[in-house]
């Protein structure tokens, strides 16, 4: 049990980086002296991914074939299923734990020995049993989602979704697998199936911040630009300080042409933010675009005179000019660049 509990406890120390840095150190020591011990490695991978070295777990986990080694429980879980009929259950007891040493989470020893356990009637064993189904729930899930991480983030969807659907056929409440799958069929435009799999996260968290916002992306694609409207206005409720949602949720009304309601919503974001680039240029991109030009370059001073050095804003200038007729001098401003912004801008007002 003490593999086990170590691996729970990783959950528990999750926040405490010193701790797990020691059992790391400690962890590492053991395997100097027993170098091919499978929860030794698979502990050292876990303890990596909670320090956040998901590279480094990942390259250790793929080199230790554990995959590979499982296939070998084929060729003995018949001699584990005679000795069940035959009702020897300590000895199947003790051949499934020793298993278990060889082959940590394998799901199906692990269904075996609760069958076991809950034929004994023994409530010790039977807790010691869910001990171990907690962990291995706990180890796949952190392993898994780490693998299918990586491989998304190196834009191998298919195989982070292969990946994430071994997980969900083990363990089918992975919420972060729900969630994960959602961003990989999100980047590889199946919104539809992303739109499923972050419902599916949010039945089981439904006051997730994360899942929500990526959820209402995902109804903006869809163009359900109304469904998004409200679910970020749920995040708001959430979490007032989470900016990112009144911007999407200006341009989600701003494509249903609710736009004094969008423009209301940036002011009011800017009120609580007064230095928020990405408010200023959301709002002088709306006013452009609606024809109000004046409220544009109203909007455009403020922002330069706290942003200067923001190239966007010199983007936004030029359009303004353009779409004004004054093509040149929207040219001109632009070759003339961020470093005269302020003289630049009074001097395409002048004219």
């Amino acid at each position: 049990m003490d593999f086990e509990n170590n691996v729970l406890l990783i959950v528990e120390e999750e926040s405490d980086f010193e701790k797990l840095k020691q059992m790391l150190s400690d962890t590492n020591q053991k395997l100097v002296q027993d170098p091919n011990s499978m929860q030794l490695i698979l502990l050292q991978c876990l303890l990596l991914i909670a320090l956040g070295q998901e590279k480094d777990a990942l390259k250790i986990f793929l080199n230790c074939n554990y995959c590979e080694r499982l296939q070998e429980i084929y060729e003995i879980e018949s001699s584990w299923d005679q000795m069940i009929e035959s009702n020897q259950l300590q000895e199947v007891f003790d051949a499934l734990n020793d298993a278990l040493i060889k082959y940590p989470f394998h799901t199906g020893i692990l269904i075996k020995l609760q069958q076991v356990v809950e034929k004994m009637q023994n409530k010790d064993l039977i807790n010691v049993c869910m001990t171990k189904i907690k962990a291995a729930y706990f180890a796949y899930n952190l392993l898994f989602i780490a693998l299918a991480d990586y491989l998304q983030s190196e834009k191998k969807y298919d195989d982070a979704i292969s990946a994430l659907e071994f997980l969900l056929r083990k363990f089918p409440e992975s919420i972060k697998a729900y969630h994960l799958r959602g961003i990989c069929y999100f980047k590889m435009n199946k919104y539809e199936e992303a739109y499923q799999d972050f419902l599916k996260a949010i039945e089981y968290k439904p006051d997730d911040i994360e899942f929500n916002f990526n959820l209402a992306i995902c109804q903006m694609k869809m163009e359900k630009f109304e469904d998004a409207i409200q679910n970020l206005k749920k995040i708001i409720d959430l979490d007032q300080n989470y900016f990112d949602a009144y911007i999407k949720m200006a341009d989600a009304l701003e494509q249903i042409k609710k736009t004094d309601e969008a423009v209301k919503v940036l002011n009011d974001l800017l009120k609580m933010n007064p230095s928020l680039d990405i408010a200023y240029y959301s709002l002088a991109s709306i006013l452009i675009e609606n024809e109000r030009y004046l409220e544009a370059g109203q909007v455009l001073v403020k922002a330069t005179l706290l942003k200067p050095s923001n190239p966007s804003f010199c983007q936004l200038l030029s359009r303004l000019y353009k779409k004004q007729g004054m093509e040149q001098l929207g040219d001109q401003y632009l070759e003339m660049g961020v470093d005269n912004l302020m003289e630049n801008f009074f001097f395409g007002l002048l004219h």
